[in-house]
């Protein structure tokens, strides 16, 4: 994996449009599938999943800082809501397809960690 195809997506991804910023409907829908789950007595479980090292040095703060004032939030609001942060796990370059997805090892990992998680 290169920095060129990690930059290239940390560009498309969080400089849409020469632009930061976040799309105001995501974080509404976001919140309208928490209040869904809440009324319906469902768990609501959010989940990061593990990112390149490089690719995390390259994520504006600007969306640490969202994603942590949207969790806080939704924590605050329902009690429903399950949150499990994997993005700052140091997972092997070998189980990650590129910056952020995993690859096909990576995959069976991460989905047995999930499961072992959500079944507590």
């Amino acid at each position: 994996m290169t920095s060129k195809v990690i930059n290239r997506t940390i560009d498309e991804e969080y400089y849409a449009r020469y632009e930061i910023g976040a799309s105001d409907i995501m974080i509404e829908s976001l919140f309208k599938m928490a209040e869904y789950c809440h009324t319906n007595r469902v768990k609501f479980i959010l989940i990061n999943t593990p990112l390149h090292s490089k690719f995390k040095s390259e994520i504006p703060e600007y969306y640490f800082k969202l994603h942590n004032r949207v969790l806080f939030n939704l924590k605050n609001r329902y009690n429903n809501i399950y949150y499990f942060g994997f993005s700052f796990e140091n997972y092997l370059n070998s189980l990650l397809g590129d910056g952020d997805h995993l690859n096909a090892l990576g995959t069976k990992r991460f989905s047995k960690e999930i499961k072992d998680l959500v079944s507590k």
